[in-house]
């Protein structure tokens, strides 16, 4: 690797970085909602194509996934404000599914579970959020692919939900059970 690349690998490291809450600004980014994804019809199969920063915005969430072994990232999260998340799908494997303008149409059920959350590392041990257990949801994925009223049970539903929640500017310690609250939790700053 020369200079040139070094200084380039450093830019794209600092363009994609992490946004975790240590301070008001991070608070204050983390709670915008994000922007709808636009996407461009390049040809007559009526599929929606990204473009090549979005393409790098999505390889940046899949890396950190990977990397860290979580089960999903939203793009808020490494300071970017569109309209897209990658989950594991399911949850206990390899396969990461990509989410552009994702939107909840149904959702049933519900259950208290343990959550974690790249963006709060500091929580006290086992956070619990209550959720839907079913959804139907409408996305696009990065290839273009439309999904209407696709279904999500169980722990797909839990992350697809708490990924949903950062782009809409919400955090989990917003959606805390009722009574049980997130004891030990407190903003350092």
């Amino acid at each position: 690797m020369n200079e040139e690349q070094a200084e380039e690998t450093t830019t794209e490291e600092q363009k994609y970085r992490l946004r975790t809450i240590v301070s008001d600004q991070d608070v204050t980014e983390l709670r915008k909602p994000s922007e709808e994804v636009v996407l461009t019809l390049a040809d007559s199969s009526g599929k929606g194509f990204i473009d090549k920063t979005t393409a790098e915005l999505i390889q940046a969430m899949k890396d950190y996934v990977i990397t860290n072994e979580g089960l999903g990232m939203s793009a808020v999260q490494l300071g970017v404000g569109q309209r897209i998340f990658v989950m594991r799908k399911p949850f206990n494997t390899d396969n990461l599914l990509v989410v552009i303008n994702p939107r909840v149409v149904r959702a049933q059920g519900g259950s208290t579970k343990v959550e974690g959350c790249f963006s709060l590392p500091d929580l006290p041990a086992d956070p619990m959020v209550k959720r839907a257990s079913m959804i139907w949801v409408n996305f696009t994925d990065d290839k273009g692919e439309e999904y209407t009223e696709e279904m999500f049970v169980g722990m797909d539903a839990r992350i697809f939900q708490h990924e949903l929640d950062h782009l809409d500017g919400v955090l989990m310690v917003d959606t805390k059970p009722s009574g049980r609250g997130f004891q030990g939790w407190k903003r350092s700053f």
